[in-house]
């Protein structure tokens, strides 16, 4: 399968690290060249550092505050389109 070249999966997170490194993992097993940014909406400590010292912290935003479901979808499209 050839991969994905211009697409950026947001993955939104709160309080949920375990389900969403599960999910991180199997989008990289299933095509390694999607681009995938997690976005963590003031989850607990304990769950941010969870992701911490499970994904590289360049594909991890952490807010400081929890903006809700689209609030957190944005900040992810807005760092997909900086980065192209």
């Amino acid at each position: 399968m050839k991969p994905l070249e211009s697409v950026c999966c947001i993955i939104l997170n709160y309080n949920s690290s375990k389900e969403v490194i599960e999910l991180y993992n199997q989008l990289n097993e299933f095509n390694n060249g999607l681009s995938i940014i997690i976005v963590d909406n003031n989850s607990e400590q304990e769950e941010k550092e969870l992701l911490l010292k499970s994904i590289d912290s360049n594909f991890l935003i952490f807010n400081k505050f929890n903006i809700g479901y689209a609030g957190g979808n944005n900040i992810g499209i807005k760092k997909a389109i900086k980065e192209d």
